[in-house]
């Protein structure tokens, strides 16, 4: 056209579609869109826009003369194509030759609703702490040698050195469990439970513990009522 405008590839294309062919490069036998061959061949080339022009015709086979010889080009010099890469080998995991033993999963009842001795172990390991370590405590686990609270005493009379807490949930899973308060409303965790009863109350570790068995069901008898008596001051 006549006027000064620059035009964009796009627009050019939109005005010549056949611009937007894909044909062989003359310099690498690549397939490429036209109209970027033609920049090639105008910016990298000392080719003529006249020489150009006589290209697009002997590629289009125009019947009609073409004036200049034909452009010849030398080959682009390709690079060495890299070696393929290793394949790596996918190593099938050997089957676990050990046995695997499935235990049987406990459901939210067996937590929320303790059944007949759920907790009696865990009312033995504290008599066996109150033995170990005689002196109730209020504000800690363990105290020296001798005090420990009810918590305390359930840890002390299973074999732990310190709170290993993981492995006191993995001992006894019950604490992890919910339970009624015996006092208040609100249904705790059976661990806080213990620990309030022995915290706000003056009730001993072994009615505590004596207290578990008769709200687990057990049948064998306790030394103690439990916890069935009013609040302590």
């Amino acid at each position: 056209k006549a006027d000064n405008k620059r035009y964009t590839k796009r627009e050019i294309v939109e005005m010549f579609p056949e611009l937007a062919r894909s044909c062989a490069h003359p310099a690498s036998s690549r397939q490429a869109l036209l109209i970027n061959i033609l920049v090639y061949l105008n910016d990298y080339l000392n080719w003529t826009r006249e020489k150009i022009a006589d290209w697009l015709c002997r590629m289009g086979d125009c019947p009609h003369e073409i004036y200049h010889p034909e452009l010849t080009v030398a080959p682009v010099r390709q690079r060495p194509c890299p070696p393929p890469r290793p394949v790596r080998r996918t190593v099938e995991p050997k089957p676990d030759e050990r046995p695997v033993i499935i235990l049987p999963q406990k459901s939210l009842d067996d937590y929320v609703r303790p059944g007949p001795s759920n907790f009696h172990e865990i009312a033995e390991a504290m008599r066996r702490g109150c033995v170990l370590r005689p002196e109730k405590i209020k504000g800690t686990w363990k105290s020296g040698s001798k005090g420990a609270c009810a918590v305390g005493a359930i840890v002390e009379g299973a074999g732990f050195k310190g709170m290993p807490w993981r492995k006191i949930w993995k001992v006894f899973p019950e604490l992890k469990g919910f339970m009624r308060h015996p006092f208040m409303d609100p249904t705790m965790e059976v661990w806080k439970v213990i620990s309030s009863v022995s915290e706000e109350t003056n009730y001993s570790r072994e009615q505590i513990a004596d207290w578990l068995c008769i709200e687990s069901g057990c049948t064998h008898a306790v030394q103690t009522s439990g916890l069935n008596l009013p609040r302590a001051a």
